[in-house]
């Protein structure tokens, strides 16, 4: 996703580097009685647009995480997966330069967890 948003934070801007949607924030283990692979498909990037995925913790390994969002690429906006929910972005401290501020999105899972399926 670009991490940077319009002011009203409803879109992306085009022209800056793209972050990955699967960092350690974005990412959760499976819930206990699921497992990545067997109940949930994997993938190497948060790609799926439904259903759960799991994706490598770190590129290569074998510690798969359940993703909080989707994200489609390019300017387009992260969204939660099911059971999930965005509260808000996060302005990236340090990241104001020639009038740019970064946003990363801030993704908690619902309680109870199908209130927002």
């Amino acid at each position: 996703y670009s991490p940077v948003w319009s002011e009203d934070k409803a879109t992306a801007l085009a022209g800056y580097g793209c972050k990955p949607c699967q960092t350690e924030d974005l990412l959760t283990t499976a819930p206990r009685g699921k497992l990545c692979g067997r109940d949930y498909a994997t993938g190497l990037v948060c790609d799926a647009d439904h259903g759960q995925l799991c994706v490598p913790k770190t590129a290569g390994g074998f510690d798969y995480r359940v993703c909080k969002l989707f994200c489609p690429g390019g300017i387009a906006l992260p969204v939660a997966k099911p059971q999930y929910y965005i509260t808000g972005a996060m302005r990236v401290v340090g990241t104001t330069g020639a009038g740019v501020q970064e946003h990363r999105p801030f993704a908690v899972r619902c309680e109870p967890a199908d209130a927002c399926s």
